[in-house]
Parts: C-alpha cells; sequence; structure tokens
C-alpha cells in the first residue's frame, strides 16, 4: 500500500507545484508553440508562457498607495530574488506589456515603461485598492 501512495504523489506533485495564485507574464506578439492564449475583461487576447516569468514567491509585499502626483498607485515589493528577475525582465521587454494573473484570471495588462533599478515597482493608472488588495490576497503568508 505505502509504494501505492508514494506513485500517487509523484505523479500528483508536478501538477501542484505548477499551480499558482499569482504570476507575471510577459505577453508575446502572436502564438506559437508553448504559448497559451489569455483574455481580459474587455475579451482581448495575449499570448503568454505556460509558467509565469514571476510568481508569488517573488514578491514580498503589495501596497496601495492612493495619493500620489500619477494618481492611485500599487507598489510590488519584491524578494532579493525576484527584484533581480524583475529587473532582467524589465530591460529586455521595455515598452512591451505584462500579464498580471490571480488565480487563472487576468488581473491587469501594465506596459514596462521603464527598466527596473528598484527592489519594487509601481503600477500607475487606472488602478484602485480593490485591484491591490487582490494582488494581496494572491501573496501568501506573513508577506501581505
Amino acid at each position: 500500500m505505502a509504494p501505492c501512495v508514494a506513485l500517487i504523489l509523484l505523479v500528483t506533485w508536478p501538477v501542484c507545484a505548477s499551480e499558482s495564485t499569482f504570476g507575471i507574464f510577459v505577453v508575446e506578439p502572436a502564438m506559437r508553440p508553448g504559448l497559451r492564449a489569455v483574455k481580459n475583461e474587455y475579451r482581448e487576447t495575449f499570448y503568454i508562457a505556460r509558467t509565469p516569468n514571476l510568481d508569488e514567491r517573488d514578491i514580498r509585499r503589495v501596497e496601495y498607495l492612493p495619493q500620489r502626483d500619477e494618481g492611485p498607485t500599487i507598489r510590488l515589493v519584491f524578494t532579493d530574488k525576484g527584484a533581480s528577475r524583475f529587473r532582467e525582465l524589465t530591460k529586455r521587454h521595455l515598452h512591451e506589456r505584462l500579464v498580471f494573473m490571480i488565480r487563472d484570471r487576468v488581473a491587469m495588462v501594465p506596459v514596462i515603461d521603464s527598466a527596473s533599478t528598484d527592489d519594487y515597482t509601481l503600477i500607475t493608472g487606472n488602478v484602485t485598492r480593490k485591484d491591490a488588495e487582490a494582488l494581496a490576497a494572491a501573496i501568501p503568508g506573513p508577506t501581505r
């Protein structure tokens, strides 16, 4: 009986490990093998990889800043590893779009307007406290 249980765990583990509550994906210009199509609430289609460029393990904290010169802003504070990955991603994909997925739903699609140099990024534009709360809820544990 024990080997059967171990076999079941080995078979199901990769599926559980690939599931993510939050992911940041670079939008690709066209569909090709290895990508999947997702749609936002306006039914726009975006082509993204099957695995995220960053996920909830790369985020330390989510903050909502309602009073900034740019208007309402969400600040994502990265872990050390996440900051390094995000800096590289923004350098390579400057002026391209990202898809932020929460529980397999497109939450927002910001444009990278500058290469990151810090351990955080600011998301400005049409963002709300509810958006920030949804992002924070997708980040597990005491990181919120």
